[in-house]
């Protein structure tokens, strides 16, 4: 079933789209930095390739997919757990090594290469990541408290920065504590770049693991500082805009009902932390996984709810799109597992579903935003086991990462299985 927006909703993208499309340096046409705007309808996705991911020589590995992000002709994946298999194991000896190092690196060949810890790599969890302009990554990463055993909850401890050259670790330390705080990084933002300045935001609570605010963390000229925003948050995610500076996307309920879950609520520093406007009710749709790509058409939200309204509960995923001719709410599926938008693809907004099918199978959709609708651009049969990544390994190429379980008494197996895929567009007519 496709739920179509409300006019509200419409009404509201329109009155983001006139403060927001700067934030993506829209020329007059709509694309960003000289980028050619195409149409998603003329184009359609082929996989290319389906392989595990495999580490010095013969070892099959699994990385949670927190961080799947290419910088130069290399790509880092990077999570925990993370699990080494020995190509010898068996019931008797299973040759398993679990949370033992930071993640891996693809090179141009798609050989990969272990990423080694800058602390216990059991501490480590929920990294962010950014490409450096000169190559490498920079991170931020939590240290628990203890090693993961679920599902006793994670508290975070302190966070860490750190840069990685693709060889070596350089820069490591510490970000600033916020007192009596714990963070929940989990649920936090996706490293924001603007200029010089590197911001990160997330859920804070106080005297226990309940949000009772938001933590900002900035790093400018080398040096971090962190900032207590007195606003409940489920979620956080960080936008910037020329005009309006540094924005939070927030999943809080929205005080002017009387009962709300989840609404996704737009916050500005003007200087103060205040609201803006409210993007999208939740209500009988509380919103969850709130994500910011950006494309030629400009700064994209995206973003997941629980359908109260049907039995049994459903999840869709929907997307506004920011750009200046205006939008609104998209549903983009109506039944899904997981979704992922695709990072860093240029031509058009981009995501990949775990798709639940009438027949109760499950599969792979590849999704655009269609002049307003959404354009399924491919299908597959979905081998993942849980969540996804994605990202733009070229102007054409994306490649996905996410778990293959199989569970095989006498040889189980848990690897992360890479699907290569490519973009074909056709020409328009002349």
């Amino acid at each position: 079933m496709r739920c179509s927006p409300s006019e509200g909703m419409v009404r509201v993208g329109r009155i983001l789209a006139l403060s927001l499309a700067l934030a993506a340096g829209c020329t007059r046409n709509g694309s960003q930095g000289g980028t050619p705007l195409m149409s998603p309808a003329r184009c359609a996705i082929t996989e290319t390739s389906r392989t595990p991911l495999v580490v010095d020589g013969n070892r099959e590995m699994y990385i949670e997919p927190t961080v799947v992000l290419p910088s130069g002709n290399r790509i880092l994946l990077a999570g925990r757990p993370n699990y080494l298999f020995s190509p010898h194991r068996s019931p008797a000896s299973p040759g398993i090594t679990q949370d033992s190092v930071f993640g891996a690196v693809l090179d141009a060949q798609g050989r990969a290469s272990l990423v080694p810890a800058p602390i216990d790599p059991a501490l480590v969890a929920h990294t962010r990541a950014i490409a450096m302009d000169g190559g490498g990554w920079a991170m931020v990463f939590g240290e628990l408290n203890r090693p993961w055993e679920p599902p006793r909850p994670d508290t975070t401890v302190r966070l860490w920065y750190g840069e990685f050259d693709g060889t070596a670790w350089g820069t490591l330390e510490p970000l600033p504590h916020i007192p009596n705080g714990v963070v929940n990084p989990q649920l936090g933002s996706e490293l924001l770049r603007h200029g010089d300045t590197l911001l990160l935001a997330m859920p804070i609570g106080f005297d226990s693991l309940k949000s009772q605010g938001i933590a900002l963390f900035e790093r400018v000229g080398g040096r971090w500082t962190a900032e207590h925003i007195d606003v409940r948050a489920a979620y956080t995610q960080l936008i910037h805009s020329d005009s309006l500076g540094l924005l939070i996307a927030v999943v809080q309920p929205d005080r002017a009902f009387r009962q709300d879950l989840n609404s996704l609520i737009l916050y500005g520093r003007r200087p103060r932390w205040s609201k803006l406007r409210s993007l999208v009710r939740g209500g009988s749709y509380p919103v969850h996984d709130p994500r910011v790509t950006m494309s030629a058409r400009g700064v994209v939200l995206s973003w997941s709810i629980d359908d109260l309204t049907v039995t049994p509960v459903a999840r869709r995923v929907r997307t506004m799109a920011i750009t200046e001719t205006g939008g609104g709410v998209i549903e983009l599926d109506s039944d899904i597992d997981h979704f992922t938008p695709v990072t860093g693809f240029a031509r058009f907004p981009l995501w990949i579903t775990q798709h639940r099918t009438v027949a109760g199978t499950r599969e792979i959709r590849y999704l655009a935003d269609s002049i307003g609708g959404a354009a399924v651009l491919g299908t597959s049969v979905n081998p993942f086991t849980g969540p996804m990544a994605a990202t733009a390994t070229g102007a054409s190429d994306i490649l996905v990462s996410g778990p293959l379980f199989q569970a095989d008494s006498a040889r189980p197996r848990l690897v992360s299985l890479l699907i290569r895929a490519r973009v074909e567009c056709r020409r328009s007519a002349p």
